[in-house]
């Protein structure tokens, strides 16, 4: 008999399929922010898929982590002005008084580059197809893992690819490393709540999924730096003031992530799943 952790990660992945078809019906146009939500539902499912990899047959994973994740890609560039503009708001919202003439300039610039993307996409015509098929992959899967084995070997899975990606961006100090040290907190912050019924694992989620969330506005600036270096084949003066100010506020993010990542990933994942989990 499957053990009632399963029921509820394969219960929620059911879930989220739900509301995955109920946004691309009748292939309806999509909102931003209905993009976002099938991305970060599709991210779910990817992390769902982690949890049980080591009870289930490993290309069925690979399939199903390969079609959702190509999926949401060819989703995220329409969100690439989106998040782009946002996180500009946000810096000249905050910024000094001198620094907001280069960053309202940058914006100018930036969305004229990016006005491909200002449409409001169609989903990709596949994308019933392929949530269709995950979804049945996970209605015909059983697995007979006890709560204890799902804990230690699925989530442990993860806890130790967080670690080890951890000290990779540490040691390294590449920006790279830090994006995808991004993907295994937000597994764990999404997928950590299921473990029990009651909310014992409130904190611990919200720990992850805060550090994710910091990540992720890393990814952000990273990215629009990158960006705005793309564009500033002229040497504009403006834009070039604008990246050396989003590197500097990357870098103070790089830090204080560094220090939350530390403390959430200090233990090797057995005692910090025990302490965590308590079962």
């Amino acid at each position: 008999m499957a053990s009632k952790l399963f029921q509820r990660l394969q219960g929620r992945a059911l879930a989220l399929h739900q509301d995955c078809h109920a946004l691309i019906i009748h292939g309806k146009e999509l909102r931003p922010r209905d993009v976002h939500r099938l991305r970060v539902n599709m991210k779910e499912l990817r992390a769902l898929w982690q949890v049980i990899k080591p009870f289930t047959d490993a290309a069925l994973v690979a399939q199903a982590n390969l079609q959702l994740a190509g999926t949401a890609r060819e989703l995220a560039g329409a969100r690439d002005l989106h998040v782009g503009q946002k996180t500009l708001d946000r810096l000249m919202r905050k910024a000094p008084t001198r620094v907001k003439p280069a960053l309202s300039h940058s914006r100018e610039r930036f969305t004229l580059y990016q006005t491909a993307l200002s449409t409001t996409p169609s989903p990709p015509s596949h994308l019933p197809v392929t949530l269709h098929e995950d979804s049945v992959r996970w209605q015909s899967l059983m697995i007979q893992a006890s709560k204890r084995e799902l804990v230690s070997r699925g989530y442990g899975g993860l806890y130790k690819s967080a670690r080890k990606q951890f000290k990779l961006a540490a040691q390294g100090h590449q920006k790279e490393d830090w994006h995808k040290l991004r993907k295994w907190t937000k597994y764990l912050g999404l997928t950590l709540p299921l473990i029990h019924k009651d909310n014992r694992m409130h904190e611990p989620a919200k720990a992850f999924a805060k550090l994710s969330e910091k990540l992720g506005e890393l990814h952000d600036l990273d990215h629009l730096a990158d960006w705005l270096t793309a564009l500033n084949n002229s040497s504009d003066p403006l834009l070039t003031e604008a990246v050396t100010y989003i590197e500097h506020k990357a870098d103070q993010l790089r830090r204080r992530c560094g220090r939350m990542a530390s403390t959430l990933l200090k233990e090797p994942s057995g005692r910090a799943l025990q302490a965590m989990t308590k079962c």
